[in-house]
């Protein structure tokens, strides 16, 4: 029995070879690491799986993981897959950022895969190019957003206007190297004058923030893109609940995501 760590989902398991290939890939950025505690895994034995491509899935279910995992319900047991298809992994299944829940069959992956508890993290926004706006006692939402994008601007300048909630904005340039360098510079604009830079993220428009370069910004930036990677983020805005639940884009009714997510 061998001890792995996929960054978000921790496995007790015993490893099998498989001959499938499913090419899947995902980029991996250097804070996100796999660690393998190499030891003994017996090829055979009662409890070894038939090779993927020829046992009978009753459902599957992609796991948001760096390298891709799949889970995969076989009758009463649950699977784990390389994205690949090579390896299968059995045994107890951890999700580390929902507290550090046992996913026991595929509904409970499927709901683990919807949510992302940013509380039970313990991501330090003080790293990144994040900024606090709205009100400190209501309840939190994360939104990464880039400088460049229309959409991104336009829900944190309607974030300033609603009342009761808490927002931590991370400015991540992910849409080229304008909103890169833009991300940079408001970042060490920050360094320099919070409330200006504050300012210049409530207007909606970062076309006046003068260009500039620091080492310090760049750090948050560089750390701010490999947060969103980890996440798997890939379009903008991005915005996660205090529940959990996330959004890709901008929610059709703000409001009202917000509300009916607060817990």
């Amino acid at each position: 029995m061998k001890t792995t760590c996929f960054n978000r989902f921790f496995v007790n398991h015993a490893v099998y070879a498989s001959s499938t290939m499913n090419m899947k890939s995902m980029i991996l950025t250097a804070v996100i690491t796999v660690i393998t505690t190499v030891g003994s895994a017996h090829a055979g034995g009662d409890g070894f799986p038939q090779q993927i491509g020829k046992i009978k899935m009753d459902s599957y279910t992609n796991l948001p993981s760096p390298g891709s995992l799949i889970a995969v319900q076989q009758g009463n047991r649950l699977l784990i897959t390389s994205g690949n298809g090579r390896y299968i992994i059995m045994g107890a299944v951890y999700d580390m950022w929902n507290g550090g829940q046992r996913i026991k069959n595929i509904e409970e992956a499927k709901a683990a895969s919807r949510k992302i508890r940013l509380d039970k993290i313990g991501l330090n926004f003080k790293d990144l190019s994040a900024f606090d706006i709205g009100d400190n006692s209501g309840p939190e939402y994360v939104v990464f957003a880039d400088p460049t994008s229309e959409q991104s601007m336009r829900m944190i300048k309607e974030l300033y206007g609603i009342k009761g909630y808490k927002v931590k904005v991370v400015v991540v340039g992910i849409m080229g190297k304008d909103g890169a360098n833009k991300t940079i510079s408001l970042a060490c604009l920050a360094e320099k004058n919070l409330n200006k830079a504050k300012d210049a993220l409530a207007s909606g428009n970062l076309s006046f923030v003068p260009k500039s370069k620091c080492e310090q910004g760049r750090i948050k930036t560089a750390r701010s893109l490999a947060t969103a990677m980890m996440f798997g983020v890939d379009r903008l805005p991005f915005i996660v609940a205090p529940n959990g639940n996330y959004f890709f884009g901008r929610p059709n009714d703000l409001r009202k995501f917000l509300k009916e997510n607060e817990q």
